[in-house]
Order: structure tokens, then C-alpha cells, then sequence
């Protein structure tokens, strides 16, 4: 099973995402605003079986409430975190 998490204090200057994706696949994560526009590709390539952690930047962002796409394969997981 794969998952997707959010891990941040509101208006801190990054968030980290805890991902665990079942085999060795592409992977494609993506941020979006609110309005659902794209702020920034996160990471677009081959990530290993098992845990990771990807820290994000964030100090660049207007406050609001953001977006985290993943797609691995067919399947698509969001989760959301406040700036």
C-alpha cells in the first residue's frame, strides 16, 4: 500500500513528506495552491521500495492552504497542510 504525509507546523519554512510506496516505481509529486494551479514539481523520478522523506521548502509561499499530489503508477494520493 502506498501512502502520503504531511508533516508541519503552520507557516513553519518547510514541511516534510513521509512517503511509503509498496515496490520500486516513477513517481511523480506535485504541489498545488488552493485554486488548484501548480506551484511547484516536487520530485518526478524512480523512488525505491519502503519509507522516504522528502523535505519541501515552503518560506517562498503566500499563507493558504496547499496541495500534495503523488502519482505512483495509476494511482494518485493527496494530502493537504496549511502555510
Amino acid at each position: 500500500m502506498n501512502t502520503l504525509e504531511v508533516m508541519g507546523l503552520p507557516g513553519a519554512d518547510h514541511v516534510r513528506l513521509l512517503i511509503h510506496n509498496s515496490s520500486s516505481a516513477v513517481v511523480h509529486i506535485e504541489m498545488m495552491d488552493a485554486a488548484g494551479h501548480l506551484v511547484k514539481t516536487i520530485m518526478h523520478g524512480t523512488m525505491p521500495q519502503g519509507e522516504q522523506e522528502i523535505r519541501v521548502g515552503t518560506s517562498q509561499l503566500a499563507k493558504g492552504h496547499y496541495t500534495i499530489a503523488m502519482t505512483i503508477g495509476a494511482e494518485r494520493i493527496h494530502a493537504t497542510f496549511i502555510r
